[in-house]
């Protein structure tokens, strides 16, 4: 049995009901104007577009830090207590969006303008990018050093351009051009406008406005719209997309991106090669010398005592030494070399400069693994400054990086210090085997000195020609960092507008308008009638 309050409840529905029939008029004109709103909406807004592009990461080795030579002097590299380093797909993923990598994009692509044309009373905007019918130019360095965004409004006629230059919402020059190029003087510098290929395509009248600002305002503005992640932490690809109204701009924005960052790898490459080329080469005409002077002591020598044969004479005390001299040679080659990188890591003009070697002989092995890991901590630390980003973690990589550089002062000093003595070692072991063939003449002896002398000039001379070669080698076979997967493509539905929230506002404006004028037409003519 229903109770009065549940009556009283019904009836009051009900009431609503017959009132929202009696006036069905209004919910038909309203429905009908906010139907006719919502179709204009989406004649005149200019739909936005998803643009995504996806790329690996590749590991190839480098010049110096390469996973290859990490796992070859691992040994080395724990004895001196320095571990390796591997590269992060999360780190490349912030160097891709970074404020130096997008600002590079921004002044390549010249994004601090945007070109619009303003059509149907300015209801209708069409971003033009590449195609504008009039070119703004500026001085470069005002990108720089403008604080403030300026936005040019022409309306271009058949024979006269009138011209608005405004900061914001102030107008600060009216100008009237009537040829092109023309030049527009103002407070922040000259404004130079000039016909495009593509001015001939637009028929006249028309309204274009032009807005300028400095490349980081604009900076902040494209990360922002970026998207660039990674699918997960162990993979390595990345994911890049942008919204944008513009697509042919969207995937020019997105391939840019890459180019920059491969260039900047490439950069990176090239400077690394030339470094470890240019310090092969001074060494080379060192041990050139070095070479040539002992090859000239053995030939007067063999001049002075009138020697032919020699080597036939003493081949059995060579056979007899040989694993011993061969030990020697190795390690006053690593001790010499040891020496070589100590003198480039104490000048301070190399502080923050790779450590040109790539060793992973199994004769240099102590050596190459000593660098590795200083290379690698230096080679973030000059990605981090690439970005612009001076913050406390930069900073603090500088200082761990400081310390890191005494550490492996130390570290080669107790290497030198390791070798001197497997050395002094060795030499005692020579000096035995010495005694035992005293019976050998002088002459002979003095010839020992001088071809063991020739042999480790010969030794170094041949591993610097072998390094020289397998460092152009790998530069040649060094790939771009990002290997292009997707390139740029569209996703087919667009972003916005959206039909079905435009459905969806029509059929709330269309209920609220009528509500309102169902409910608020009598208490309206209420107060005309309390009023008259």
């Amino acid at each position: 049995m229903e109770t009065p309050k549940n009556k009283a409840e019904k009836e009051q529905v009900l009431d609503f009901i017959k009132l929202c029939f009696q006036h069905w008029y209004y919910f038909v004109i309203s429905g009908a104007v906010c139907l006719a709103l919502g179709i204009l909406y989406l004649k005149v807004k200019t739909p936005v577009y998803a643009v995504t592009a996806k790329v690996a990461l590749r590991h190839d080795d480098s010049f110096a830090g390469s996973a290859g030579i990490g796992r070859q002097n691992s040994g080395m590299l724990s004895m001196l207590g320095i571990a390796s380093g591997s590269e992060s797909i999360e780190d490349e993923t912030l160097i891709l969006k970074s404020e130096g990598n997008i600002k590079d994009v921004v002044k390549t692509l010249e994004l601090n303008k945007a070109y619009t044309l303003s059509e149907f009373l300015g209801l209708s905007k069409q971003k033009l990018y590449d195609q504008s019918p009039i070119i703004l130019s500026v001085a470069p360095i005002m990108s720089d050093t403008i604080s403030t965004d300026i936005m040019l409004d022409l309306n271009i006629h058949k024979d006269k351009t009138k011209v608005k230059v405004k900061e914001g919402k102030k107008t600060i020059g009216k100008y009237e051009i009537t040829s092109y190029p023309a030049t527009l003087k103002t407070i922040w510098g000259d404004f130079t406008l000039e016909k495009s290929p593509y001015y001939d395509g637009y028929k006249t009248p028309f309204r274009l406005k032009i807005f300028y600002s400095n490349y980081d305002v604009m900076t902040q503005i494209y990360q922002k719209d970026l998207d660039i992640g990674y699918q997960k932490k162990t993979s390595d690809l990345i994911n890049l997309s942008m919204n944008n109204a513009n697509v042919v701009m969207a995937k020019k924005i997105l391939t840019t991106i890459i180019d920059t960052y491969n260039k900047n790898w490439d950069e990176d490459k090239e400077y690394g090669y030339s470094r470890t080329i240019d310090f092969i080469n001074k060494r080379l005409s060192s041990s050139e010398l070095e070479l040539a002077e002992a090859d000239r002591q053995i030939q007067e020598f063999k001049d002075k005592y009138n020697l032919t044969d020699i080597e036939a004479d003493v081949k059995f005390y060579f056979a007899m030494s040989g694993e011993v001299q061969a030990t020697l040679l190795e390690t006053e080659t690593q001790l010499n070399l040891a020496d070589a990188i100590r003198e480039f890591i104490q000048n301070e003009s190399n502080k923050y400069s790779l450590i040109p070697f790539n060793l992973n002989s199994s004769s240099d092995a102590s050596v190459a693994g000593i660098i590795e890991k200083y290379n690698d901590a230096l080679l973030k630390r000059n990605e981090l400054y690439k970005t612009n980003t001076q913050s406390a973690f930069a900073q603090s990589m500088d200082t761990q990086l400081e310390a890191q550089r005494k550490n492996m002062i130390q570290s080669l000093d107790n290497a030198k210090e390791g070798l001197q003595t497997a050395l002094a070692t060795i030499k005692k072991k020579d000096n035995e085997i010495n005694k035992k063939i005293g019976v050998i003449p002088s002459v002979e002896r003095d010839y020992i000195r001088l071809k063991r002398n020739q042999e480790l000039q010969q030794s170094v001379y041949i591993f610097l020609l072998g390094k020289r070669e397998e460092t152009a080698v790998r530069y040649a076979a060094l790939m771009p960092k990002l290997k292009m997967i997707d390139k740029p493509y569209i996703i087919n539905d667009p972003v916005e507008p959206k039909k079905k929230m435009v459905a969806l506002a029509v059929l709330m404006g269309t209920l609220v308008i009528s509500l309102v004028l169902i409910f608020g037409m009598p208490y309206w003519k209420t107060l005309r009638k309390n009023e008259d």
